[in-house]
């Protein structure tokens, strides 16, 4: 109990800090707000929500797939239903509280938790590698950004959630656990070929957020097209290094810093904390939205 309280204390002062940091900089820079060059563009914030939705179907699509693989099914509303209502857990520090909240939704459909648990933990360790290969991927395409060495330092989250996923190995560890627990022994039906296939498929949902956010820095800035594949990695970048934090939630903090950084080797740095401030708000509000059509669909 002190463990978690002490977590959460470090969370608190964690986002804090960061937050002040950045708003102390934020009202240093004021002046340099190139005010005559923002904008509101509504079109953009449309075309931004549109391809968050479309990132939805093979989100979907990805979580439904390793619930098969784990013996739990469900169909693609349920699965958006269990995905969409459980999302808003995030925001509670500990990503337990999303499987939690997955494996509460799942059991009312039949599925056991532990079903639900082990599929959620894979889920999120597939989605992460995704999100780090679209990072370093477009890494090559920045121009005028930085990189500190350690950053390089995520990259063995690769490899090594690559080779952790497999599922004689993920299966053996998983046993290795329930056997200690006094828990009956689970298999995976899922090759590594098919574990791949998510991966894909989670890939191109990642670019579909990407393309969102690149459409949400244009509602308020002007950014040339050819910044489409940076924006994209530093999107996706962000959210992980910010998911790895696990002391924040939902990378509180954390994930604003990233996408500050980041954007500021091409956009004035002021507008980049705009960014990373709004780009909080944009998802939260996404978020909430996607968990009501999720329980009507559902339902």
């Amino acid at each position: 109990m002190k463990l978690k309280v002490i977590k959460n204390l470090i969370g608190i002062i964690v986002i804090i800090i960061i937050f002040y940091f950045m708003g102390k900089t934020l009202y240093q820079s004021w002046h340099q707000v190139p005010f005559g060059t923002l904008k509101f563009n509504f079109i953009s914030i449309i075309f931004s929500y549109g391809f968050f939705a479309l990132a939805v179907i093979p989100g979907v699509s990805g979580w439904k797939l390793t619930m098969e693989s784990i013996g739990g099914n469900l169909s693609f509303r349920k699965s958006m239903w269990t995905l969409g209502a459980s999302q808003l857990a995030k925001y509670i520090p500990g990503h337990f509280w999303a499987i939690g909240g997955r494996a509460y939704l799942c059991r009312k459909e039949g599925i056991p938790e532990i079903k639900t648990t082990l599929a959620s933990i894979m889920e999120m360790g597939i989605w992460l590698i995704a999100g780090l290969i679209v990072f370093f991927i477009s890494i090559p395409f920045w121009r005028g950004i930085t990189l500190p060495k350690n950053i390089y330092f995520f990259l063995l989250f690769i490899p090594l959630g690559l080779m952790l996923l497999h599922p004689r190995v993920f299966t053996s560890i998983v046993n290795f656990g329930l056997k200690k627990l006094g828990r009956k022994e689970r298999s995976v039906n899922l090759s590594y070929w098919g574990m791949l296939k998510i991966l894909g498929i989670f890939v191109i949902s990642w670019i579909l957020q990407g393309f969102a956010f690149y459409f949400l820095i244009l509602s308020i800035h002007s950014l040339s097209f050819d910044k489409t594949l940076s924006v994209i990695g530093i999107y996706s970048g962000a959210w992980a290094i910010g998911f790895l934090s696990f002391i924040t939630p939902s990378g509180l903090g954390v994930r604003e810093g990233v996408l500050t950084f980041l954007l500021k080797g091409f956009i004035p740095l002021p507008i980049a904390i705009l960014i990373a401030f709004l780009a909080r708000i944009w998802t939260t509000i996404f978020d909430v939205a996607f968990a009501l059509i999720s329980w009507r669909v559902g339902h």
